[in-house]
């Protein structure tokens, strides 16, 4: 009875501990920068894309994804998005990649981007912008590494 009972309360553990790590690891994947709960500071994510600009996104065409209210320029943006999220999300979930690379979590102008290798990229500035674009492949494998962790 006490093996039988300890096993089960062992395997109770075990479940609930993964459960809970697996859970921290998904809301960190899934956490974006989102002042006042609105994505990219209301940009559009598909024009980043699509017409290679920062383009704001209108309240005609949100949607809430992911617990977050994303705008789009048109219609057909929205669509795209919709088809697709992971495609246009920000890597990162929109927090500055530069920073990211630090083990940091900082807030992003939505103005300074990069799109490379079919990811958007997002600064706080210009300036690592730069400086994360120069060095992209090492950059983004330490981002990586600690976006993981977060």
């Amino acid at each position: 009875m006490v093996n039988s009972n300890g096993f089960r309360i062992g395997t109770m553990l075990a479940v609930l501990t993964l459960g809970f790590a697996l859970g921290a690891a998904a809301s960190a994947q899934d956490r974006v920068y989102a002042p006042d709960g609105v994505a990219l500071d209301g940009y559009d994510p598909v024009a980043y894309f699509t017409h290679g600009v920062a383009r704001e996104g209108s309240k005609d065409h949100a949607l809430t994804w992911n617990g977050v209210d994303w705008h789009f320029s048109s219609a057909e943006h929205r669509r795209l998005f919709e088809q697709n999220p992971e495609k246009y999300m920000p890597r990162y979930g929109g927090f500055d990649a530069f920073m990211m690379a630090q083990d940091t979590l900082m807030r992003t102008d939505a103005e300074d981007f990069l799109v490379a290798g079919g990811q958007l990229y997002l600064f706080s500035n210009k300036a690592l912008k730069r400086k994360f674009a120069d060095d992209l492949r090492r950059k983004t494998a330490y981002a990586d590494h600690y976006w993981k962790g977060q």
